[in-house]
């Protein structure tokens, strides 16, 4: 954690001698491997002796994210300081006339990092190139076990639990931007590859989460298409 206070007083502190300030916000849909939560929401399915049917497993979801950078470097065109939300999750669940259970569980992703852009070919407007991005992830998993019976009388439960893991993550891929001064729009395809801890109830780390197989942990990792929108800020040339 001390490096990358490091990192953000470095690049806070360079932000004042720069003279292509941008700031970014960016949305875009990613899609999640999530194998191990996949796991653990059958597991939770088969535990309970009622009909549930899985109907919501984590699925691709959109997510959103800011940035401040610093442009046209010497070697490098940018480079950026971003954060970014994901939100995903499942739900387990059954109803009749009788009333309705759910099993849900949500994760969400906040996600610190730094963003490297080069590009390799520029015509007038248009350009494109590579960009390689690299952060520290925080997952918050929070389970929810939810009945609500109508007849023969009403009957209402609901459990609660809330988990962490927190990780590292890496990105690369390939960026094409329109730069029309002082507006920048680009496009980003890339990997983002995950490598986070187990998850552990929340103010208990020696409390893991886990199934018949084992522990599990968020496995954001999958595709991400996303577009951007900038705004650059150029400081006046000195007379």
């Amino acid at each position: 954690m001390k490096k990358i206070q490091f990192i953000l007083l470095l690049f806070i502190s360079s932000t004042a001698l720069s003279q292509n300030l941008s700031i970014g916000f960016r949305a875009g849909i990613g899609t999640y491997s999530m194998s191990s939560l996949d796991l653990f929401q059958q597991f939770r399915t088969n535990q309970v002796e009622l009909p549930f049917k899985i109907t919501e497993s984590y699925p691709a979801t959109p997510f959103y994210s800011a940035e401040l950078a610093l442009n046209d470097l010497k070697y490098i065109d940018k480079i950026g300081l971003f954060y970014r939300f994901y939100s995903t999750g499942a739900r387990s669940t059954v109803s009749d006339y009788s009333g309705r259970a759910d099993l849900d569980a949500v994760i969400n992703g906040n996600q610190l990092g730094l963003n490297i852009q080069k590009a390799i070919y520029k015509n007038g407007h248009w350009s494109y190139g590579f960009y390689a991005e690299g952060g520290y992830l925080l997952s918050h998993l929070k389970t929810s076990d939810n009945l609500a019976i109508t007849y023969p009388e009403k009957v209402s439960e609901k459990q609660d639990y809330s988990f962490k893991s927190t990780g590292y993550t890496a990105e690369p891929g390939i960026v094409f931007c329109y730069r029309l001064s002082p507006v920048i729009i680009q496009a980003n395809l890339g990997y983002m590859f995950d490598f986070s801890q187990k998850l552990h109830l929340d103010g208990n780390k020696d409390m893991i989460l886990g199934t018949n197989n084992g522990p599990v942990s968020p496995q954001w990792s999958g595709l991400r298409f996303s577009l951007q929108v900038s705004y650059l800020f150029k400081k006046r040339p000195k007379n």
